[in-house]
């Protein structure tokens, strides 16, 4: 099991992954700094006294909002659509076996 050391808004954090997926996890603890940090930014001195905790809510909610809205695009309901395409020509291909 590896283990990843990340920094969230001059925190340090020890994470444990999978082998491997290390690269990755610095990758996204990196994004997920950069959402704390601008929101740090746009909060100001009131920063301080929202907290860790609240701030670590924050950036899930707008990560989530990014993602929602990823999902609901048109380009993600295209690939969607080819996907689901794929996914039943394996399954007709299976079924005639």
């Amino acid at each position: 099991m590896g283990q990843v050391k990340l920094e969230v808004n001059g925190r340090p954090y020890l994470i444990a992954c999978e082998n491997g997926d290390e690269e990755r996890i610095r990758r996204l603890g990196s994004y997920l700094d950069s959402v704390v940090r601008g929101l740090t930014a746009q909060i100001g001195d009131g920063a301080a006294a929202v907290g860790d905790s609240h701030l670590l809510v924050m950036a899930g909610l707008t990560i989530a909002d990014e993602l929602s809205e990823a999902y609901h695009s048109p380009e993600a309901a295209r690939l969607l659509d080819r996907m689901a395409v794929r996914l039943e020509s394996v399954a007709a291909k299976l079924e005639d076996g």
